[in-house]
């Protein structure tokens, strides 16, 4: 399953996978940090794997990317598997925030969450036979966590 987020208007919801994701095109915007310029749009694809056990996004900046990405919750945290710029390279992470020093403009990164630890983890996080119930606050990743959690 994928989704695709493409981060310019207003707020972004929980989600349940393997029955539904939001819609196509949900919008939300992403405030700038004030230590980085903005980038003018940020835009997440979101893919399940088939057996709802790993969550991939891939995450491309127009413009200048912020120093780093940080789970919108800390409950995030602990289900990063992994970050690669776009060539496969790891980025490094300490304690769940993603470091985008060497990242560059206008360039796309992929992050990968543990979905199955999560369900096992989480009393919020449920497996249904063909779904998976859970918070948005266990994959996003943003460039200023503290603010879209506050909007």
């Amino acid at each position: 399953m994928r989704a695709v987020f493409q981060w310019m208007a207003v707020g972004l919801c929980g989600v349940v996978f393997g029955a539904c994701v939001t819609g196509p095109n949900a919008t939300a915007n992403v405030p700038s940090s004030p230590s980085s310029p903005a980038p003018s749009s940020i835009r997440y694809e979101v893919e399940v794997d088939p057996t709802l056990s790993v969550l991939r996004v891939a995450l491309c900046f127009e413009g200048q990317p912020p120093a780093s990405l940080r789970p919108i919750s800390s409950d995030g945290r602990g289900f990063l598997v992994s970050a690669v710029d776009q060539r496969g390279r790891a980025l490094r992470t300490r304690d769940g925030i993603i470091d985008l020093a060497a990242l560059g403009g206008d360039r796309c990164l992929a992050y990968t969450v543990d979905l199955a630890l999560a369900v096992r983890r989480l009393p919020m996080a449920h497996r249904l036979p063909d779904a998976i119930v859970l918070s948005h606050a266990v994959w996003l990743w943003t460039p200023s966590a503290r603010r879209l959690a506050r909007s």
